[in-house]
């Protein structure tokens, strides 16, 4: 089985239905299935082969969806991008994979160009110039489908980047039947229906794309949006009769924090707000659970084993100490605590996370050692540090490398920077170790104030003190006005580091 069968399954089955719909624009099934093919044949028949490698550099566009269901269609290799990385950071990101062509923006075409790589573009403006455009290559080759190549399900479905401490990046490898199984996990865990309406907010090239083809296999619709302004999206949510949304926890800030600008939102539709791709505070989620009127849900994984290793669901959501958690292990994986020495650790003991599925990658691409050092014995080694507790609910803690060894003592970013958010002055923090000549690492803390919030350093250092003890506590606090971020809007603790150092 490949991705595109759930694809090809929707479109033969639901037609009409709308498909992807924007600010301007909507395609049925059937049309987006029409359009996706004739782009397949026309880029096959660019470069001039059938097995391509697709690097696809876009914002929240029509053209970016088209591409995607065109990758599926030609059975392509999927390489996403960030338009928002610098033009050296994608440079080394386009080298390394070396893609066959890049489909981009008009508006990020400069940061791809140069490397004698064809460029498609997406978006197609006055301000094109010579470069064929996705919409070209859609008109001259309308009605004509593209050759499928010879795979397997285990040949590569896309290579996407994830960092490392170094700041080396790694390309992940994904199979076919990791983005099979992956679509299968998400429908299961999440019961999508032919109703859900997805509002893509966050970028499509991450978790927000990965969701897309649940929702596509059962018929419903994906919203784009441009737009990440939280007034903007709240406002979208209640008027469109939003289902589902991937909300990262920096978006979940903004949400609550725009949300106050009235009262009595209805958000009785809202049944999937997904949030993931980093710990969202346990204060935070309860406020936001209400929020969302009981429309919270969370997920865990990484690009090594995608999305949904362990999945929150809203009605699992209902005591304070789930808030904490990243819900029940998913159908589709064996996940486990493992100790140093590789053995395995019973409910409640705390160690690495491990986990075996078909979610899990193929391997680093040309990194043979390091895939070794991450699949040991058919085990993918997370570097999370975490426990399954007696009801079978995992809780994450930590990095193993951002653990702070302060006096002996073992120290969890995430514990410091949930109690410090406890403050109601508090929107975000980041906990980091410093070296400490006495101590050997000392906490320090960087704070995200809420606008027209105020309170001493001292006095956030002493509530901190009576929620964790004198032994967590952050030695020193920094506010600062905006917090380092990734491109995706995680807060970047080795940002946080750097700065506090400097």
């Amino acid at each position: 089985m490949f991705p595109v069968n759930f694809i090809q399954y929707a479109c033969n089955r639901y037609p009409e239905r709308i498909a992807v719909t924007d600010d301007e624009r909507e395609l049925s099934y059937a049309e987006l299935w029409r359009v996706a093919n004739a782009l397949a044949f026309g880029l096959q028949a660019l470069v001039g082969k059938n097995r391509l490698k697709v690097g696809i550099c876009c914002f929240n566009s029509m053209e970016h969806v088209v591409t995607l269901m065109a990758v599926h269609a030609m059975g392509a290799v999927m390489v996403p991008f960030n338009p928002r990385y610098a033009r050296h950071e994608l440079h080394q990101l386009v080298s390394y994979a070396e893609p066959d062509l890049i489909v981009c923006d008009q508006a990020c075409a400069e940061q791809v160009s140069g490397l004698g790589i064809p460029l498609i573009i997406g978006e197609h403006t006055e301000n094109s110039g010579d470069l064929p455009s996705c919409g070209q290559l859609i008109d001259t080759h309308s009605g004509k489908k593209p050759t499928w190549p010879e795979v397997t399900p285990e040949d590569a479905w896309a290579i996407k980047f994830t960092g490392g401490s170094s700041g080396i990046p790694k390309g992940v490898v994904q199979s076919f039947r990791l983005k099979s199984t992956l679509i299968s996990n998400l429908l299961f865990s999440f019961e999508f229906d032919g109703n859900d309406v997805q509002l893509c907010a966050a970028p499509i090239s991450h978790a927000v794309g990965s969701l897309m083809d649940p929702i596509f296999a059962r018929g419903g619709k994906n919203r784009l949006i441009k737009t990440t302004d939280a007034e903007t999206l709240l406002n979208c949510m209640e008027q469109e009769k939003i289902t589902t949304m991937f909300v990262p926890p920096t978006l979940v800030y903004n949400l609550l924090e725009a949300g106050k600008s009235k009262e009595n939102w209805d958000f009785s539709s809202l049944k999937h707000a997904i949030s993931g791709g980093a710990p969202i505070s346990p204060s935070k989620a309860a406020e936001a659970s209400e929020f969302f009127q009981g429309g919270l849900e969370m997920m865990y994984g990484q690009s090594e084993m995608p999305l949904v290793m362990s999945v929150m669901r809203a009605q699992d959501l209902n005591t304070e100490a789930r808030y904490s958690s990243a819900g029940r292990v998913s159908p589709y994986v064996q996940l486990e605590v493992m100790d140093p020495e590789g053995t395995i650790l019973p409910k409640g003991e705390q160690g690495e996370i491990v986990a075996k599925s078909d979610l899990m990658m193929s391997g680093y691409l040309d990194m043979p050692e390091k895939t070794a050092e991450t699949i040991i014995d058919g085990w993918l080694h997370t570097g999370d540090v975490g426990l399954v507790d007696e009801e079978g609910f995992l809780h994450i803690k930590d990095r193993i490398r951002e653990v702070i060894i302060s006096g002996g003592f073992n120290i969890y970013p995430s514990d410091v920077e949930a109690a410090i958010m406890l403050h109601p002055s508090v929107r975000v923090a980041a906990a980091v170790g410093l070296q400490d000549d006495k101590w050997g690492e000392r906490v320090e803390a960087a704070v995200e104030l809420l606008p027209g919030k105020t309170i001493s350093v001292d006095e956030l250092i002493g509530f901190s003190k009576e929620k964790l003890g004198s032994i967590k506590a952050p030695k020193k606090i920094h506010f600062v006005e905006n917090l380092p971020r990734s491109s995706v809007g995680k807060v970047s603790r080795k940002d946080v580091k750097t700065l506090l150092e400097s």
